[in-house]
């Protein structure tokens, strides 16, 4: 049997794996806040 194992990407430098979670962590930060604001400020009331 032959082995074909496809080759994955990988980063081409330490920054743009940086860049990348640092925007990620930012993104999710603000999913998390959303709701929260929302809430505080009286969320859906008419």
């Amino acid at each position: 049997m032959e082995d074909k194992a496809e080759k994955r990407e990988q980063w081409a430098r330490k920054r743009e794996y940086i860049l990348a979670s640092a925007g990620h962590l930012v993104g999710l930060g603000n999913v998390w806040r959303f709701p929260y604001l929302c809430y505080k400020n009286g969320g859906g009331e008419w």
